[in-house]
């Protein structure tokens, strides 16, 4: 596996990290989830 190989797999690896860990965030800590109706800061 060269060198591009390598990154191209540090990449996805982040980027399946970063997205589980979004999915796992409540959402009050969660700057991309969507305002719920009942968010205080959508008032």
């Amino acid at each position: 596996m060269g060198v591009r190989g390598k990154t191209l797999l540090v990449l996805a690896g982040l980027l399946g990290a970063g997205l589980l860990g979004y999915r796992n965030l409540p959402p009050h800590l969660n700057p991309l989830a969507p305002l719920a109706l009942d968010d205080p800061r959508a008032g």
